[in-house]
């Protein structure tokens, strides 16, 4: 009896086994992806350790050149799953876990070179930050970032007209001031510009796009003609208009 029941366990325990090897990983995240919108030149996924690799992803103009996500295995046996993530993109590194249904995440960000994600600005962002959720809109949390070698390729606003400006070195704040609602402080000091500015990020959580910005900036220009002129003005907008504009 004990010998026909092993051989039962063994027998359900393999074919469990043979499902997982067998089950079809890449065309079902290929499918979710493509369903989301986004392009990606490959689909990996690797079963020892679980693991799935995406190579090239393109989504509404941001590009990752790889993004690995580790679930955790006992975790999806649970009501809420918990994810590891690591990211390549814009020369730098992207450390982040979470779980699902999201309630919490958390990242770390290392060396991400601006100039290769953004046209008219460069410069080495690193930083760190945690944030809560719940039911998908941001309650709690903060975040900083160090700022390196900024530089402007190209800004105007007004009578404010930039060129390759290095705006140097600085922090980015941020902080969550209520449901959505981001707070927001920056300070850099470099050799052609010294910025600072304070304000708030309405977030829309269906579309980042769409999120509202209402940002006070400070500038001072020491390049000719200003020699030292300050500029006061606001940024206001959805991110899309002030993408586009930009």
């Amino acid at each position: 009896m004990k010998r026909k029941l092993l051989f039962f366990l063994v027998f359900i325990l393999s074919f469990l086994l043979f499902l997982y090897l067998m089950f079809p990983f890449e065309k079902l995240i290929e499918g979710r992806l493509l369903q989301r919108g986004v392009s990606f030149r490959s689909v990996e996924v690797s079963r020892f350790p679980l693991k799935v690799r995406v190579e090239k992803l393109s989504y509404r103009g941001f590009l990752m050149d790889e993004l690995v996500v580790y679930p955790s295995l006992l975790s999806l046996f649970s009501e809420r799953k918990r994810f590891d993530v690591d990211a390549r993109l814009c020369g730098g590194k992207v450390m982040a876990g979470f779980d699902y249904p999201l309630h919490s995440v958390e990242f770390l960000i290392r060396s991400v070179d601006l100039s290769s994600c953004l046209s008219n600005l460069g410069g080495i962002v690193s930083g760190r930050g945690s944030f809560s959720f719940l039911k998908a809109n941001v309650k709690g949390g903060k975040a900083h970032f160090d700022l390196k070698s900024l530089k402007v390729k190209k800004f105007s606003f007004g009578l404010l007209d930039l060129k390759d400006a290095d705006v140097g070195s600085g922090d980015l704040a941020i902080s969550v001031k209520g449901r959505n609602l981001l707070g927001i402080t920056l300070k850099t000091s470099g050799k052609d510009v010294k910025l600072s500015s304070e304000g708030i990020i309405r977030l829309n959580p269906k579309d980042i796009y769409r999120s509202y910005v209402n940002l006070k900036v400070s500038a001072r220009v020491f390049l000719k003609p200003f020699n030292g002129k300050r500029f006061n003005f606001n940024v206001r907008g959805k991110v899309k208009e002030l993408v586009g504009r930009s």
